[in-house]
C-alpha cells in the first residue's frame, strides 16, 4: 500500500505591530504556521521562550538571506526554531490523521521545552516526603518532615526506603551526568537538550541508551578528570554534594538498566498523555 505523502507545513514570519512600539521601530516577531488548511500565530519563536524582536529592515534581510551582523546569531536561533515547531508536527501527526490541529501548538511547545531532570526532581521530593512519613510512622526517624534531604543521609537510611525511591534516585544521578558539560557528546544541543522535545522526539532516548553503555563500560566519553573535580572539592554546592553521597553510597547498577529506560520513558509518556493533548 502506497504511503500517504507528507503534508505540507508553512512558515511565515511577521512584526506585530502595535500603538506602544511605534517609536521605538522594534517589533516582536510572530509565526505563522500553516498546517492541514488551518493556521496559527505563535509570539515565542525563539527556542528561550523569549520575544525575538526586529525592525522590518531585520525580517527582510532574514527573508533574503542577508545575515548582518544585527540578526546573524539570533537567526541561528530562529532557524534552529522553525525545525522544531515542524518536527513537533511530524511527531505528532505521522499518518496526515485530518482530525490532527495546530491550533495550540504554542502551547504544547512550552511543555515540549520543559526539562525532564527539573520535573523528576520535584517528583523525588514529593516521593521524599511519603518516604519520610512512613519511616516516621514506623519510627526510624525523629521527625516527620527533616530539615535534611535524603541524599544527605543516604548510608542511614537506604537500607530503609522503597526500592523504588532508591531507582528512581540512581536514574536521576544518571541523568545529571547526561546533561553535565563534561559529557561532550550530547551537549552541542544546549538550549533543547534534556527536554521533553529531546527525549520524545529527536532521538533522546537512543542517545540515553549509548550514555549508559558508556557510563557501565569504558567510560570512554566521560571526562574522569572533570568528574573527579566536581565531585571531590570541598565548596561543592548542595546538588553536586548531594549527586557526589548518591554516586558514592547508592551508585547506579548495570542490572537496573532496562528498568531506569522504562522509569524515563514511561514518565515522559505520561507527561505527553496527559500535557500534550
Amino acid at each position: 500500500m502506497k504511503s500517504k505523502k507528507a503534508r505540507k507545513v508553512s512558515f511565515k514570519l511577521f512584526l506585530h505591530k502595535t500603538a506602544s512600539r511605534e517609536e521605538s521601530g522594534f517589533y516582536p516577531v510572530y509565526l505563522r504556521i500553516t498546517y492541514n488548511r488551518q493556521n496559527t500565530k505563535v509570539p515565542d519563536v525563539l527556542l528561550n521562550d523569549h520575544y525575538l524582536m526586529w525592525r522590518e529592515e531585520d525580517l527582510e534581510n532574514f527573508q533574503e538571506n542577508n545575515m548582518t551582523p544585527q540578526i546573524r546569531e539570533q537567526s541561528k536561533y530562529l532557524n534552529r526554531s522553525l525545525e522544531f515547531y515542524e518536527k513537533i508536527i511530524r511527531h505528532e501527526d505521522p499518518d496526515n490523521n485530518e482530525d490532527y490541529t495546530v491550533i495550540g501548538i504554542g502551547d504544547r511547545a512550552r511543555v515540549y521545552r520543559k526539562n525532564v531532570l527539573s520535573d523528576l526532581s520535584f517528583l523525588l521530593e514529593y516521593l521524599e516526603r511519603v518516604e519520610f512519613e512512613q519511616l516516621f510512622s514506623a519510627r526510624q526517624i525523629p521527625e516527620v518532615y527533616p530539615e535534611w534531604a535524603f541524599p544527605d543521609r543516604i548510608l542511614e537510611l537506604k537500607e530503609r526506603v522503597s526500592e523504588g525511591f532508591k531507582r528512581l534516585h540512581e536514574l536521576y544521578a544518571l541523568l545529571s551526568l547526561y546533561e553535565m558539560d563534561y559529557y561532550n557528546g550530547y551537549k552541542t544541543d544546549y538550549i533543547l537538550g534534556g527536554t521533553y522535545y529531546h527525549w520524545l522526539i529527536d532521538d533522546g532516548m537512543d542517545r540515553f541508551k549509548q550514555f549508559l553503555k558508556a557510563y557501565f563500560g569504558s567510560k570512554q566519553r566521560l571526562d574522569e578528570t572533570y568528574l573527579s573535580g566536581v565531585l571531590n572539592r570541598e565548596d561543592k554546592t548542595i546538588v553536586e554534594r548531594q549527586l557526589a553521597n548518591a554516586l558514592e553510597h547508592l551508585p547506579p547498577q548495570e542490572k537496573y538498566t532496562p528498568l531506569y529506560l522504562s522509569i524515563l520513558a514511561n514518565h515522559c509518556e505520561k507527561i505527553a498523555n496527559r500535557d500534550l493533548q
